[in-house]
């Protein structure tokens, strides 16, 4: 989730379906995964994370608090947007973007 550039043999779709397919059986990945949102973390940490939780139904009330923390910070100190790899969409974003997204999504499930 963290590689500074991606090359022509990615295999992130495939490395997708494994992730959540482990989240949807493991709930203890799935609560390791929710304590890493922290504003501090990588922005790929936090641009693929709530997604990864999002999609599998496991972005809980704790981990939603957390992303809208984490937002409310970017929203108040940064100026430039962070940007980072969101490996739910495989491709870098602004980590704002890739939360809101998560958020939304969670929404739905």
């Amino acid at each position: 989730m963290t590689r500074s550039r991606r090359i022509q043999f990615d295999a992130q779709k495939i490395s997708n379906l494994g992730i959540e397919r482990r989240l949807r059986r493991d709930p203890e990945v799935a609560e390791l995964l929710g304590r890493m949102v922290d504003p501090k973390a990588h922005p790929s940490i936090l641009a693929s994370i709530p997604g990864y939780l999002a999609a599998t139904g496991t972005l809980g009330e704790k981990e939603r608090a957390k992303v809208l923390d984490a937002l409310g910070m970017f929203a108040r100190d940064q100026i430039v947007p962070l940007a980072g790899y969101d490996a739910v969409a495989d491709r870098v974003r602004s980590v704002r973007l890739s939360m809101l997204d998560a958020l939304h999504s969670g929404a739905e499930i």
